[in-house]
């Protein structure tokens, strides 16, 4: 049987704004990654020639758990390359973003 979830805490806060009404909606995901961490990922190896897996994800507060998921995705879908416990952009990934000057 399955254990019963503990109540997540939601802290509010009160302010006045001068308007008639005010919405902010959040998202909250226990399943999946966010796809902002595959950008924020990418980025983050843009400025460096290899780095450490253990690293960046140490780098991001990632678990090992997460940075593995993060890593073998985004190897799979050929836009990094592990060796060992190195990553790199993928050499054609690499070209695209000196192209695009981004």
């Amino acid at each position: 049987m399955a254990e019963p979830r503990k109540p997540l805490p939601v802290f509010t806060y009160g302010f006045n704004v001068p308007c008639r009404r005010f919405l902010i909606t959040a998202n909250m995901t226990r399943d999946k990654r966010m796809p902002v961490v595959d950008e924020f990922y990418l980025r983050a190896l843009k400025l460096f020639d290899r780095v450490s897996v253990r690293k960046l994800g140490a780098y991001f507060g990632f678990s090992e758990a997460e940075t593995e998921i993060v890593t073998a995705d985004l190897a799979t879908r050929g836009f990094i390359e592990v060796e060992g416990d190195t990553v790199a952009l993928h050499p054609s990934r690499m070209a695209k973003i000196l192209i695009r000057g981004s």
